[in-house]
């Protein structure tokens, strides 16, 4: 539920603003968030407000603006053209295991967090590079009607509003579904390095990451190929795979070496290419 009020409010910000100023806007709060993180480090509570918080919105911006931004100019092949534009998440994490990890051991956490905050400032040039047409957002005379109100006032009315959506079951159902899977859809990949030192494996757990970002990166391009090229129903494909991404999690449970973790968070990666 939260997830979908921070996307709707985040469609309303693009609608008005554009993605391009919305990114921009992300990028500065999700490097602020870092960087006041290593400033005041007294309290973990302190934290939830910087990285929770402040990084947390920055990069929700960032990443739905990229969605957006692709559907705004792909209308056939929309779905391989998304995976490829998400593809770089999971590459990502498989960069920057290894990046990351480095940077912990060599500068500190703190030293890591402000050369990571530096990685995110490169979003400033990338957001300026938007090209998006004047449909998205709202036109001249569109903005001075609203006269009597601003135009985040605007937004906040019109995101608020979910009658509609709360009339179809089918929906309901969905939004169900996606809450339970939320809950628990990043904890396999949050506890990698714990899991490595528990089952005692002379590793930090950046190999698994990679494996993880690897097969990641290559699972969103799959199944963006599959759902433009196969005439196949989305849902029913969403479902098989979330069952298969279920399997595979409870199977990590019977990973006794190194090599057999990394084959199951390989195969975990490219189901959560979905």
């Amino acid at each position: 539920m939260e997830n979908a009020e921070q996307a709707k409010m985040i469609l309303g910000l693009i609608k008005v603003y554009g993605c391009r100023t919305v990114s921009i806007i992300g990028s500065i709060l999700a490097i602020t968030g870092m960087l006041l993180s290593t400033i005041f480090d007294q309290s973990i509570y302190f934290h939830f407000i910087t990285i929770g918080l402040l990084a947390g919105c920055g990069l929700g911006l960032l990443f739905i603006t990229q969605l957006v931004i692709v559907t705004v100019w792909f209308d056939r092949k929309l779905a391989l053209a998304t995976g490829i534009a998400e593809c770089g998440s999971g590459f990502g994490m498989a960069i920057f295991a290894f990046i990351s990890d480095y940077f912990i051991h060599t500068y500190t956490w703190k030293g890591a967090m402000i050369i990571l905050a530096g990685f995110v400032a490169t979003c400033l040039v990338f957001s300026g590079l938007y090209a998006e047409p004047d449909c998205p957002s709202l036109t001249t005379s569109s903005k001075q009607a609203m006269n009597s109100k601003s135009l985040f006032c605007q937004v906040l009315e019109e995101t608020a509003d979910f009658s509609l959506l709360w009339t179809r079951k089918s929906f309901l159902l969905f939004v169900l579904s996606q809450f339970i899977l939320n809950l628990v859809f990043f904890t396999p990949v949050i506890i990698i390095t714990d899991r490595i030192r528990r089952t005692g494996f002379d590793s930090s757990g950046a190999s698994v990451y990679c494996c993880f970002g690897i097969a990641n990166g290559f699972g969103r391009i799959l199944f963006g190929s599959i759902s433009t090229s196969f005439d196949v129903d989305n849902l029913w494909l969403l479902i098989v795979v979330t069952i298969a991404l279920s399997a595979t999690v409870w199977l990590t449970n019977l990973a006794h070496t190194l090599a057999t973790m990394q084959l199951f968070y390989a195969l975990i990666g490219i189901f959560f290419g979905k």
